[in-house]
């Protein structure tokens, strides 16, 4: 069930990160992630200073298994994309985007046109 859930909303928002989708599936946002100190979702480090197991429908651990498994089946394509991030300094930081279908490849010509 939890599959075809990832599925559903991969389909409907091409270039979703893991760490979204967990909040779309559990109906959160990133404040509550990141206010409950969410174990799943802290980096290691982060991890020492406390955490909690979050009261949440799927576990992050669980949805970000799941979509690795349907990456394998081939039903999931992952691309690591520089994506805006208010948190980061530099206002962006890399992250896995998930489609449901393969990308094009894109030529050196336009790459070096979109990163300068």
């Amino acid at each position: 069930m939890l599959k075809s859930e990832i599925l559903r909303v991969v389909r409907k928002k091409p270039g979703i990160t893991v760490a979204q989708l967990c909040r779309l599936l559990n109906k959160k946002d990133l404040d509550y992630c990141i206010t409950i100190r969410c174990c799943d979702y802290l980096n290691p480090r982060r991890r020492r200073g406390g955490c909690q197991t979050p009261p949440c429908r799927y576990r992050y651990s669980r949805v970000s298994r799941l979509v690795r498994r349907l990456e394998r089946e081939g039903k999931l394509y992952s691309y690591r994309e520089r994506k805006p991030d208010n948190r980061q300094p530099r206002g962006w930081d890399y992250m896995k985007a998930l489609y449901r279908h393969p990308k094009k490849p894109i030529s050196l010509k336009r790459w070096l046109e979109v990163n300068p």
